[in-house]
């Protein structure tokens, strides 16, 4: 039998399944895996078992990517504090070196008047 003949024969077996069955609706949900293992030449068995792990990795996807953004808010939030501290730290460091000056021409008028 070919992949078409058995192709097919699927589809003639779903079509002629009655519409108010459980059978219709499981054969209507499985039919395509079992046509992609048809065509992939993979047992039907290892092709559930492929498109159940490949189902799972995409949950994994998208918590990972859920996570990555969390991180990269954190990211975001340290860089901004980052920022801050450092405005906080350049100012300071302007204001020790006006206090530095002003130190300093205390000390020379002391020593001029002293």
């Amino acid at each position: 039998m070919t992949k078409d003949m058995e192709r097919d024969l699927l589809s003639k077996f779903v079509v002629g399944l009655p519409h108010e069955s459980y059978l219709c609706d499981i054969f209507k949900e499985i039919a395509p895996m079992i046509l992609q293992a048809i065509s992939s030449d993979m047992p039907f068995i290892s092709y559930r078992e492929l498109l159940s792990e490949k189902i799972d990795m995409e949950k994994q996807v998208i918590e990972a990517s859920k996570r990555v953004s969390l991180l990269q808010a954190e990211i975001d939030t340290r860089k901004r504090t980052i920022l801050t501290q450092q405005r906080d730290i350049d100012r300071l460091n302007d204001m020790m070196a006006s206090v530095r000056e002003k130190a300093a021409a205390i000390a020379d008028f002391a020593r001029k008047n002293g």
